[in-house]
């Protein structure tokens, strides 16, 4: 359990100091809040206009360079020389093409000029092209391209070819973007403009431009410190380019991209679509800036200037820090005046509070020195007072508390005995209940084995006259059988060991199973039967076998109670009354039940059984006592119809147990109804007790030390470790099996406690593994469980349960199965009742088998010496050695752990006794559960498994 931690209380003194803080601190820091908001404004508007003014002047000075190289083109073509020039070098470029002289001498009359234009406008070079885009002069020799037509690849989809397709068609100047130019190898722009004869487009001069003039722009850094730069780039695609160097990348002209979307791309991203602003953002870097963006038309660029924040913003982050050191050095000031102010105040209730502190522990002579005739003085008188008082009244109650605790004292002495009782008594209702299950099944496996036998020999010797009655005799058996096991239900009821075994069945299905069972018992009474059962009941959540149980008992006691009447079964499924009224006509058993939601979210859904017959009805007093153990309606029924009174009993039980009720509503002479409630979803309750059982018998009184808890569900670890802490021990957990296993080699405990149903590794797999490491073999392991038998037995590897008496049928089958030719194998029977042994030695021989028996385990013992059996039939209750003996010495001869053992019990096989024969026995069967010839087969089939496999 986790503890609270107390709060310590906040004495005067903390207080006065507190608020002498707040006094000072607060002004302090709203002085220090409205410096910094006003500084950080004032810089940031300072900031963003500086960044304003040198983006509006780059912006200006790109666009009047390309603004005045436009007209210096468009004034150029105009020229008469440039438009007769074009004329006459077409015309020697048609005639004779470009190497000869008639085009030499017209490039040579117009070269000086051209060269001399570039030159002085400062233009890296000029074209002339014809209307049909044949490139005619290039101002500077040499270069590639002279010649050839801009139509054609690779000029068609340069820049060139297209500012000179665009100014033909276009009748208009036009410029390009700066791309690669393959000619000269670096970044280039053209502004071409057309070249008019008239109204007649003849040509097209065009004029490379020189991208120093707009690097001279971007890359001049005044105003923008150290980190600042201006950043340019052209929409590609889905990316942007960058179209000129930055400060912080040389060699990010046409090289660096980035990518629409991405945060690095956001400042170009705007700037590049059309629109100009001004935030703090994060650039190409990844860095936060301050920034401006731009866009520049005349390129179809976007221009971003910024600075980096950490520079921009420095001399208010250093005011920061300066204000935070003096800030600091005010507070300690303040602080110890404070302190020393508070310490003056304070100091008088200091005293007070620790000599009062002393009164509350005891020391009632403790009194406070009066210093000084203020408020705190008074208070101190008062104090001195209540000792006086509390003194006095201590000494008189104290003798009343004496005598109270020894007055307690006997009551718990009292109490603890009356617990010892309970739990004596309820060991030996335990050991009454298993002893009585012996007892009572073993007569009747002599009984009921010997009349099938009985049966058999009278056919086969013709005695056909002695067959009802020898089938009397075996139905008297079976009864007694069933009435023994409802006994033994209806104990473990009590007890609270019976558990839920929820499955998910279709309701419809199950209801048609019932009455094909039931039909034999309509029948015989002459009844008819009426099912309203709807087709679409859909699905149930419960424990199958006891609601199948219920009804069937509904049923047959409508078929004993009714003759040559008419019994209805009515199916429904409905919504939860979640305030049920009992009618004045019936008897009804509830209980509070936890169901599920149903699935549709809605209410929760519950079944319906009704059970109606038109028998011979019963009164209301009668109806009340109908729900009791061992009643009937009243002695006249029982002696007419028989019936121990139990079935009801244990059906409303059953019902009880799954959150459910059973109502009946009757009158004499008109017939009864029983209606079973149940919900659509049980939820499994688990048993309030753990039953603890100890796989190591010398574990009586363990010393103090470390206990390992194995379980996977917290509650329990939580719940064990609680109460052994309690007393003393160290308690370590483990959610899992393999976990437990680490720790117990780790830990070496002194007794572990291991949970049966875990996932992965369950209690017997790690039980196995704790027994087989020479390290664990000997740590006592204490087995937790909530299993019952039945899943302890499968635990254990059984198949199938023979309970006394055993019927002759089910004992052959079980022989059969564990032999898989004629041959004659040898059987050794362990039974102490001569009848029961005599039963089986007959039953063997009959099928052709060797047989030997012993009377108890020790002379078991002889015979397996003498000669070594192919299968052991082992009861386990015997005298001077028990089955449980029997099997452990067994073991301890390598020569003989290889006989398969079927043990044969009367007994319920408890938590213990399967501890004890873990991994010894090949078959738990109980007897009189199932006829002889299914466990003669069971036996044939072990013994020659075992033969194949040796």
């Amino acid at each position: 359990m986790v503890k609270l931690k107390k709060i310590k209380r906040q004495t005067i003194a903390t207080r006065l100091l507190l608020w002498f803080l707040v006094i000072a601190v607060l002004p302090l820091v709203i002085a220090i809040y409205l410096t910094f908001a006003t500084s950080e404004s004032s810089l940031r508007k300072e900031i963003n206009s500086n960044l304003l003014a040198i983006a509006d002047s780059k912006a200006r000075q790109i666009e009047t360079y390309a603004l005045e190289r436009k007209r210096n083109v468009s004034a150029l073509a105009h020229l008469p020389n440039v438009v007769s020039s074009i004329d006459e070098l077409n015309e020697a470029y048609r005639k004779r093409g470009i190497n000869t002289a008639e085009y030499q001498a017209a490039a040579d009359k117009v070269g000086p000029f051209f060269s001399y234009y570039i030159q002085e406008f400062g233009y890296s070079n000029v074209f002339l092209v014809t209307v049909a885009g044949d490139a005619l002069f290039s101002a500077k020799p040499g270069v590639a391209g002279l010649g050839a037509n801009y139509y054609d690849e690779p000029y068609r989809s340069s820049q060139l070819g297209q500012a000179f397709d665009r100014a033909k068609t276009l009748k208009e100047t036009q410029i390009s973007d700066f791309d690669y130019f393959a000619s000269t190898g670096q970044p280039a722009a053209f502004v071409a403009a057309p070249i008019f004869n008239g109204n007649s487009v003849i040509g097209a001069v065009v004029l490379q431009l020189s991208n120093q003039e707009v690097y001279k722009v971007v890359n001049d850094y005044s105003g923008l410190g150290e980190t600042g730069e201006t950043v340019v780039g052209h929409l590609t695609g889905q990316e942007v380019l960058f179209v000129t160097p930055t400060r912080h990348d040389l060699q990010a002209a046409f090289q660096r991209k980035v990518r629409l979307g991405s945060q690095e791309a956001t400042l170009l991203e705007k700037a590049v679509q059309g629109s100009q602003g001004q935030a703090v953002g994060t650039d190409y870097r990844g860095q936060e800036v301050v920034a401006v963006w731009r866009y520049l038309p005349a390129f179809q660029w976007g221009m971003v200037v910024k600075i980096d924040s950490a520079e921009a913003f420095a001399s208010i982050n250093n005011q920061r820090t300066t204000v935070m050191i003096l800030g600091a050095v005010m507070l300690v000031v303040v602080t110890l005046v404070a302190l020393l102010v508070a310490r003056t105040i304070s100091e008088p209730l200091i005293r007070l509070t620790r000599s009062a502190r002393l009164i509350a522990g005891g020391d009632l002579n403790q009194r406070v020195a009066v210093k000084g005739n203020d408020e705190v003085g008074e208070l101190t008188e008062a104090f001195n007072r209540m000792t006086s008082d509390l003194k006095h009244s201590y000494e008189s109650i104290e003798e009343t508390v004496r005598q109270r605790t020894l007055e307690l004292q006997q009551t718990n002495i009292e109490l603890d005995r009356e617990r010892q009782a309970s739990e004596a008594s309820n060991r030996a209702k335990s050991t009454f209940l298993a002893n009585m299950s012996h007892e009572l099944r073993t007569p009747l496996n002599a009984i009921m084995g010997y009349s099938e036998m009985l049966q058999e020999e009278a056919a086969e010797m013709g005695q056909e006259n002695i067959l009802p009655d020898l089938q009397k005799i075996h139905g008297a058996g079976k009864h007694l059988l069933n009435l023994i096991n409802d006994v033994l239900d209806l104990s473990k009821i009590e007890a609270g060991r019976m558990e839920l075994y929820l499955e998910t069945f279709e309701v419809r299905a199950m209801i048609r199973d019932v009455v094909m069972t039931i039909q034999p018992l309509i029948k015989k009474n002459k009844n008819s039967l009426i099912l309203d059962c709807p087709d679409d009941l859909g699905l149930m959540e419960a424990d199958l076998t006891k609601v199948r149980q219920a009804l069937f008992n509904l049923l047959s006691n409508a078929s004993k109670f009714t003759e040559n009447g008419t019994i209805t079964l009515q199916v429904a499924r409905e919504n939860l009354n979640p305030n049920p009224k009992s009618s004045e006509q019936s008897s009804q058993i509830e209980t509070q039940s936890s169901v599920r939601p149903s699935p549709n979210g809605g209410s929760p859904q519950s079944f319906i059984f009704r059970v109606t017959d038109t028998g011979i009805g019963m009164s209301q007093e009668q109806a009340t006592r109908l729900f009791q153990p061992f009643i009937q309606a009243d002695v006249s029924t029982t002696r007419k119809y028989g019936g121990t009174g139990l079935g009801l009993t244990i059906s409303q039980k059953f019902c009880v147990m799954m959150g459910g009720s059973i109502e009946v509503s009757s009158r004499p002479g008109q017939g009864s109804t029983f209606t079973i409630k149940l919900p659509a979803r049980v939820r499994q309750v688990k048993a309030d007790l753990i039953d603890v059982s100890v796989s190591n018998p010398e574990l009586a009184s363990p010393t103090i030390g470390t206990v390992l808890v194995i379980d996977d569900d917290p509650v329990v670890c939580d719940l064990i470790k609680r109460f052994l802490e309690k007393e003393g021990f160290r308690v370590e957990n483990a959610a899992s099996g393999e976990e437990g296993l680490r720790l117990a080699r780790q830990l070496k405990p002194i007794a572990i406690t291991l949970d049966v149903m875990m996932p992965g590794h369950d209690g017997w797999d790690v039980l196995t593994r704790l027994k087989n490491d020479p390290e664990l073999a000997d740590i006592p392991v204490i087995m937790l469980t909530i299993v019952d038998d039945r899943n302890l037995g499968f635990a254990l590897g059984a198949n199938d349960y023979l309970t006394k008496p055993i019927h002759r049928d089910r004992l052959i089958a079980v022989l059969n199965k564990y032999r898989k030719d004629h041959t004659h194998y040898s059987v050794l029977v362990v039974e102490d009742d001569p009848l029961s042994r005599s039963m089986m030695l007959r039953m063997l021989e009959r099928e052709g088998w060797s047989v030997e028996e012993a009377e108890n385990g020790r002379v078991a013992l002889q015979r397996v010496a003498e000669s070594k059996p192919e299968l052991i039939l082992l009861d386990l209750m015997m005298p001077e050695v028990d089955g449980f003996q029997f099997v452990a010495e067994l073991r301890k001869q390598e020569e003989w752990r290889s006989i398969p053992i079927v043990v044969i019990t009367a007994k319920d096989i408890t938590i213990e006794d399967g501890l004890r024969l873990n991994g010894y026995v090949e078959r738990v069967i109980q007897k009189g559960q199932y006829s002889r010839d299914v466990l003669l087969r069971q036996v044939r089939d072990l013994v020659g498994g075992m033969r194949d496999e040796g």
